[in-house]
């Protein structure tokens, strides 16, 4: 007979086979292309409760950190619901400029609290990290594994130049 711990225990093992459910996408859609001084806002939708982290790579393949950031710290969001960033307009904005080409958004979600990633020495937003995608996402993977949780994780490609649009 399985006891309530052991029930408990492989509940929790079968969940971290099922990744979190996630949705990343633009207020315009997916498959945009964004021009010098656009705004981009971003939406998130989960179908359970996760800690969030949103990276965003530059055409150059610099990596800064979006989400969690010095105006909303809280990684922690409920499912259900879409959740936008930048959430109000007058704490930061999205707006696209150099350098351009094609950019990357990535969004990982998991059931526990993700690790801190390093940071480049600067002074100003969004903090840019001291480490490649590749090497994010192997981090990232590796810290799932050992403490066993569910990380998964999504990309959103966005194309920016600095050519206005034909009308």
């Amino acid at each position: 007979m399985l006891s309530l711990t052991g029930l408990l225990l492989l509940l929790s093992a079968a969940r971290l086979a099922y990744p979190l459910e996630l949705e990343l996408t633009t207020h315009l859609g997916n498959q945009q292309h964004f021009i010098t001084g656009d705004e981009i806002k971003l939406l998130v939708s989960l179908d359970e409760a996760a800690y969030l982290l949103l990276l965003y790579q530059d055409a150059s393949g610099n990596v800064s950190q979006l989400f969690p950031n010095a105006y909303v710290k809280n990684a922690y969001h409920k499912p259900g619901e879409y959740f936008s960033l930048p959430p109000q307009p007058q704490h930061f904005r999205f707006t696209v400029g150099p350098p351009y080409g094609s950019e990357w958004i990535w969004l990982f979600a998991a059931n526990q609290p993700m690790p801190e990633l390093p940071m480049k020495q600067q002074q100003t937003p969004p903090k840019q990290i001291a480490l490649t995608m590749p090497e994010i996402q192997k981090l990232l993977s590796n810290y799932a594994e050992k403490h066993q949780f569910s990380l998964t994780h999504r990309s959103l490609k966005l194309m920016t130049s600095s050519v206005p649009r034909a009308n």
